[in-house]
């Protein structure tokens, strides 16, 4: 008789296995999901009213206009290209 218990025993501790991973994950989606679409709205609706206030937030926005050069700053060799050596 024990002997028949035992295969019971594991099956109802498998439906209640089941069970809980069933609440976990029901709960993870009535909690998390409502909250990511919170923070998604607040970050769209916080960008939207943040572009009208500000200028451009990085000075070579506008690709039309050309950027000044930069100096090398890690020049090791000499200046005078004239391929005169050669």
């Amino acid at each position: 008789m024990p002997f028949l218990l035992i295969p019971l025993m594991f099956f109802i501790v498998g439906l209640v296995l089941v069970a809980v991973f069933a609440i976990g994950i029901i709960l993870l989606k009535m909690l998390i999901v409502p909250a990511l679409l919170v923070v998604l709205a607040v970050w769209l609706f916080s960008r939207h009213d943040r572009d009208g206030r500000r200028g451009p937030r990085h000075p070579y926005r506008d690709q039309g206009a050309p950027r000044p050069r930069k100096n090398a700053t890690h020049v090791t060799e000499s200046h005078d290209d004239d391929w005169s050596d050669f």
